[in-house]
């Protein structure tokens, strides 16, 4: 019988993470969602602007009740509960497998901004002492800029870690950080990480420390090719001084998606934290991995606003819309990548009502809001395409939070024990 394997979220938010500073301190200038907000609240009667009705907002209140964002708020509140859930670092996960000598070894996937932070909280709870390999999603700043804070790491392993990156990724770190892959470009002040970067395809599979690992090229947004520089139609022929040459306009930009790496880890989960859509043929291959095993998967989905689209983040009712097109579909699909104001309770509510479980908590500060926002999400274009089958299906759906640990078996996937060791780790302390 083959190791179970073991998931933690180490990070379920934005690159820009949760809380928000600028939040937290009451800028003038709110984002724009909070701005909705604070239009819809005052413009509501003064006998309907109690606490309770939004979320526990109070702008008369003393700090934070006085933040008008209600994720950020909770994320700094110990009287509401389980608050410290809406605090989110960079997408990122560990798994965990025992090797043949019963020895866990780890790899995480993403070392963003916030690993540091977030290896120091969690780490120890997790009882994860060493980091053997590192999967790199894609080129931006929440998958890749903590690999310098592997230094550490590296010089009390004393051995090379192996980092897996595409070779559009590995040419931004090399851009990015040239000492990390070339030391002579270092300044020769401390210590560095010693990485052992290896190339993969886009579409590649291989193992690392007994995971299998499928590779799955999805779209992320999209970027501009910059323009070949302009050059003269013909050698210029002598002239007097300052007279103009002819030179050729530059070829328009086109648009080339920004391709990001989600993969498939031993037939059984499947990980998409940063994508604005699924290739087609990206179905057929996923359909082909899960195959190997007879168990529904797990659906790990970036979800970064609960209805609005975005250019390189998909919604609620499109991460919906995936999850329904997997076959066979998710035993159960953990949302990421939220961004604020939406609170973890309200998250929460939006996957029960897939199953007809929402609203069943009237005293909770943020069910009023809840209700409305689901509302929406479910008058949406993309929502009502397929609510029907949505509703059919019924599947359970939930946010992520940070320190959420699973162990995925033949049989299918449980949450780790709350506190326990190796267990599941949060609350509000370190």
């Amino acid at each position: 019988m083959t190791s179970p394997l073991r998931a933690y979220f180490l990070g379920t938010g934005t690159s820009t993470a949760l809380p928000v500073g600028p939040c937290l301190a009451q800028v003038d200038k709110p984002s724009r969602d909070v701005g909705l907000f604070l239009d819809t609240y005052n413009a509501a009667p003064e006998d309907q602007r109690q606490p309770d009705r939004w979320g526990g907002y109070d702008p008369k209140g003393e700090w934070p009740a006085s933040v008008a964002c209600g994720s950020c708020r909770a994320s700094v509140s110990p009287s509401v509960e389980e608050g410290w859930k809406n605090r989110r670092g960079n997408p990122a996960m560990v798994l965990r497998k025992q090797n043949a000598n019963g020895e866990w070894r780890n790899v995480v996937v993403d070392v963003g901004k916030t690993f540091r932070e977030q290896s120091c909280r969690y780490f120890p709870r997790w009882g994860i002492k060493h980091i053997d390999a590192v999967l790199i999603t894609h080129g931006h700043a929440d998958a890749y800029n903590g690999l310098d804070d592997l230094r550490e790491w590296c010089v009390r392993q004393g051995r090379p870690m192996p980092i897996y990156l595409t070779q559009a990724t590995f040419d931004t770190v090399a851009a990015s950080f040239p000492y990390l892959v070339d030391k002579t470009k270092a300044s020769g002040g401390g210590d560095l990480p010693t990485l052992q970067f290896n190339v993969i395809e886009d579409e590649d599979e291989f193992e690392v420390e007994g995971i299998k690992v499928t590779t799955l090229p999805v779209v992320h947004g999209r970027y501009f090719h910059a323009p070949e520089p302009a050059k003269p139609t013909e050698p210029p022929a002598p002239s007097a001084p300052g007279s103009p040459q002819r030179v050729e306009s530059p070829a328009p930009t086109a648009p080339q998606p920004f391709i990001c790496l989600g993969y498939i880890f031993d037939n059984s989960l499947v990980y998409l934290s940063d994508l604005s859509s699924v290739p087609e043929p990206m179905y057929a291959r996923i359909e082909k991995t899960l195959a190997k095993r007879s168990a529904p998967p797990v659906l790990v989905a970036d979800t970064l606003w609960p209805w609005r689209p975005h250019a390189s983040h998909i919604s609620f009712p499109q991460a919906m819309d995936i999850a329904l097109r997997l076959n066979p579909r998710p035993a159960h699909t953990y949302l990421v990548g939220m961004t604020h104001p939406v609170t973890h309770w309200t998250w929460l509510e939006l996957g029960r009502h897939i199953r007809g479980e929402s609203g069943k908590e009237p005293t909770h500060p943020d069910q009023h809001l809840s209700q409305a926002l689901i509302e929406k999400v479910w008058e949406s274009e993309d929502m009502v395409k397929i609510a029907p089958e949505l509703a059919k299906w019924g599947g359970l759906v939930e946010p992520a939070w940070d320190g959420l640990g699973l162990e995925i078996t033949d049989d299918g996937c449980t949450e780790l024990p709350f506190g326990a060791a190796g267990g599941s780790a949060g609350g509000w302390g370190f």
